[in-house]
């Protein structure tokens, strides 16, 4: 039997959850009947983060990459708690 295959938001996830980060993802319908996912990575010291997106591999890749860009500014020590929205139009 092959192994199973380990899909790339599962990799990020986990990455957040080694990194001390709880993390969750829904996916919702919006007003115009879209599926979005919302995905969000909080810590105990009030530190949060959600994204919004038309697949889960984007909401959990933009995730990453808000997380990865507030630690490089340095913007917890400005923020307790910083939220982004990112929104994709469908094309």
């Amino acid at each position: 039997m092959a192994p199973r295959r380990v899909k790339y938001w599962e990799i990020i996830a986990d990455n957040l959850s080694k990194a001390g980060w709880s993390w969750g993802c829904v996916s919702a319908i919006d007003f115009s009947g879209r599926t979005i996912w919302i995905a969000d990575a909080h810590r105990d010291d009030g530190k949060r983060f959600i994204v919004r997106a038309d697949e889960k591999l984007t909401a959990f890749v933009e995730l990453e990459s808000v997380i990865g860009s507030a630690r490089t500014a340095n913007w917890f020590d400005k923020l307790a708690v910083w939220r982004l929205f990112v929104s994709y139009s469908v094309t």
